[in-house]
């Protein structure tokens, strides 16, 4: 009776550790269940502010393009404002240079008509002039037959 008790005994004590045992494992198996299910949210948390934060630098990019472009399309246009400027300004300086060798053209035409006229005028007077004094000489001559130089002609 006694072996029987001391193997019942030992049965149960054998049966216990094994439940203790399968409890152990059970925990530890929970517990690691438990570590996976924790790594693999903070894993998610993890790739959902990476993408939050490629998202954010994307935009950041684009916009960082937009200005540069809007930057970039000023600048253009600036240039071809100050281009346009400087057509007109030279524009503006060779109408004027044009205008004023015009002028200057017009002004020495109209000073060498004045001199050639002056010049016509001077002739025309010298050679009525002289027209005067020939005929004053050739009427003294008639006049005075006595005073008649050698060779002169009879009027």
């Amino acid at each position: 009776a006694t072996r029987r008790a001391a193997l019942r005994h030992a049965t149960r004590c054998a049966a216990l550790r094994h439940a203790t045992r399968r409890a152990a494992v059970q925990q530890a198996t929970r517990r690691a269940a438990v570590q996976q299910a924790t790594r693999r949210a903070a894993l998610r948390h993890a790739n959902r502010r990476a993408t939050v934060r490629q998202a954010t630098r994307r935009t950041a990019v684009r916009h960082a393009t937009r200005c540069a472009a809007i930057r970039h399309a000023t600048r253009r246009a600036a240039l071809r404002q100050a281009t346009r400027r400087a057509a007109l300004r030279q524009a503006t300086r060779c109408a004027a240079i044009r205008q004023a060798t015009r002028r200057a053209a017009l002004r020495q035409a109209t000073h060498r008509a004045t001199i050639c006229a002056t010049r016509r005028a001077t002739i025309r007077q010298a050679t009525r002039c002289a027209a005067i004094r020939q005929a004053t000489r050739c009427a003294a001559i008639q006049h005075r037959p006595h005073e008649r130089p050698c060779g002169a002609l009879d009027m």
